[in-house]
């Protein structure tokens, strides 16, 4: 994501705060010094653009629902790694900063396991907080790490 912020210092500075597309509709109320509304699922984003602050997300889950695939993806993205859980086929793990392309899949390396396991947790626990149907899908995983 790309930002200008003219009452912003930070300029041409990336930035490894986790961001959902939604948090910009917060950042937009949050410009006009509106108050969010609670039902809003997003953060501001003016904090980490003005104050550098850290949004202290552990992680931001992605979905894709079956509309070009013939199966169900939910994706859990730290800053560091990146898990793909693929409900009908072959589920993914990535170091992000080590293979930003995402060309080896470590998901099926035992040496990945407990990161493996802790992400699974990680994402399951924010499935079951939207009450994604798909939730009932990970545990399974997860037992047999």
């Amino acid at each position: 994501m790309i930002i200008k912020d003219p009452n912003s210092d930070r300029v041409n500075q990336e930035d490894d705060n986790l961001v959902y597309l939604h948090d910009l509709t917060s950042t937009v109320f949050d410009l006009a010094n509106q108050k969010v509304p609670e039902s809003f699922e997003g953060q501001s984003i003016l904090p980490i653009m003005r104050q550098h602050q850290d949004n202290q997300r552990k992680g931001v889950l992605g979905q894709l629902a079956g509309h070009f695939v013939y199966f169900e993806q939910r994706m859990w993205r730290r800053k560091d790694y990146k898990l793909v859980f693929n409900a009908t086929d072959v589920c993914e793990l990535y170091n992000i900063r080590n293979d930003p392309e995402e060309m080896h899949n470590l998901f099926y390396d035992s040496q990945y396991n407990s990161i493996k396991k802790e992400m699974l947790e990680e994402m399951r626990a924010e499935m079951k907080r939207l009450n994604d149907p798909l939730e009932n899908w990970v545990y399974r995983i997860i037992d047999e790490i």
